[in-house]
């Protein structure tokens, strides 16, 4: 259960609290929400909320290591530039083009009233990762006889995608700015999960035989945080 937010001084800056009451928590946790710049305190059912503060404050200096190693975030606007199939593009508005957003050369171009670009902007690179990761894992759920219950998209801040046992697939819609091949690599790891709840040597046999190259694995180990600096 979540309780209202509130927020707690590190350094020169001022960092919203999520508070979250856990029946399963034995101690206090924290972690950093990345995307939103906020902490998130994990407390065990019957621990006073003055407790959880005190141990932010004995933490102080950890939140702060995180806040200095947290990359600055970026916000869709024109000059901006993001990944966009593992390709650096720079936004640009552009009136001349009406409402619409088009992939140009170097450059991500969105039209229509300018108040509204960004908007704009953000619906379709939505829509775009749900067209192109919808596609790959159903193309290759029919060529490998695989059976997904369900497709689900969101913007989980821990994982790139997981798999239910009962089929539900989900994958976070930031892997569209993430290269071809390692949006395949996704796909073919979850859907792997399919057959093989567990990351055994059986499993990873599986993710090889959907076509996932274990090579693009690390990828967004290394550059997952670029991908989360973009606030939308």
């Amino acid at each position: 259960m979540v309780e209202q937010s509130h927020s707690v001084a590190v350094g020169r800056e001022v960092l919203p609290v999520q508070v979250v009451r856990s029946a399963r928590a034995r101690n206090i946790s924290l972690s950093l929400a990345r995307s939103e710049r906020a902490l998130r305190m994990t407390l065990p059912k019957r621990t006073p909320l003055q407790e959880g503060f005190a141990f932010i404050q004995l933490k102080n200096r950890l939140i702060a290591r995180w806040l200095i190693e947290l990359p600055n975030p970026l916000v869709l606007e024109h000059g901006a530039s993001i990944l966009w199939h593992g390709v650096e593009r720079n936004i640009r508005y552009d009136a001349d083009i009406g409402r619409h957003v088009c992939e140009t050369g170097d450059s991500l171009s969105v039209g229509g009233p300018a108040e509204l670009a960004m908007l704009r902007l953000k619906r379709w690179m939505l829509q775009e990762a749900h067209i192109d990761i919808t596609q790959r894992a159903e193309t290759m759920a029919q060529n490998f006889a695989l059976k997904i219950r369900q497709l689900r998209f969101g913007d989980p801040k821990s994982r790139w995608g997981s798999c239910s046992n009962d089929g539900r697939i989900s994958f976070s819609w930031r892997l569209i700015m993430a290269p071809d091949e390692v949006r395949h690599y996704v796909v073919a790891h979850e859907l792997a999960h399919l057959t093989h709840m567990n990351h055994s040597p059986a499993f990873w046999r599986e993710v090889v035989r959907l076509g996932g190259n274990l090579a693009h694995r690390h990828w967004l180990k290394h550059n997952g945080r670029t991908l989360q600096r973009l606030v939308i």
